[in-house]
């Protein structure tokens, strides 16, 4: 009972004070009161745009390849992954075409068959690159699934009927 009447007073003199419902409260009140103060006022770089591209955690590699990008150079392995995309893209688009003229004729069907056989093959060379480009690029999180030439050619035929 000693201990319960002596930890009374404490106990009601913490209920008494206010605190922050949550640490963010708190800290955003911190905040305000520096701003009303000007703190935050003519600080270097005020007015200027954020680069985002820099992360100052970041060391080694992270920085060599700022300084490539910077000169506008870039890792080999993204060069290879950029002209892979692009090959991707420009058989895609080649196919595209010949689907959209397609017509049911006889040589529209002739023009949609050599043009699939065209694509066939330019996927497999392309696929000859990106097992390449696998083996260089340092993460498998950077890895690039193999294309499959039948599911492309549907895609494109399902995007236009």
């Amino acid at each position: 009972m000693k201990n319960s009447s002596k930890l009374s007073p404490i106990l009601q003199k913490l209920r008494q004070r206010r605190l922050p419902a949550k640490p963010a409260e708190k800290l955003e009140g911190q905040i305000e009161a520096a701003q009303k103060r000007g703190e935050f006022d003519n600080l270097p770089g005020t007015g200027e745009p954020l680069n985002l591209d820099k992360n100052p955690f970041t060391k080694g590699a992270a920085i060599s390849n700022e300084l490539l990008k910077n000169s506008g150079f870039s890792l080999p392995f993204i060069e290879a992954r950029n002209e892979i995309q692009t090959a991707v893209s420009q058989a895609e688009r080649k196919l595209l075409l010949i689907w959209q003229l397609y017509d049911g004729s006889e040589k529209s069907r002739q023009k949609w068959q050599d043009a699939k056989e065209n694509f066939a093959n330019t996927v497999t060379v392309i696929n000859k690159r990106i097992l390449t480009y696998n083996l260089k690029a340092p993460s498998v999180q950077l890895h690039l699934p193999a294309i499959r030439p039948d599911e492309r050619i549907r895609a494109i035929q399902d995007s236009i009927m």
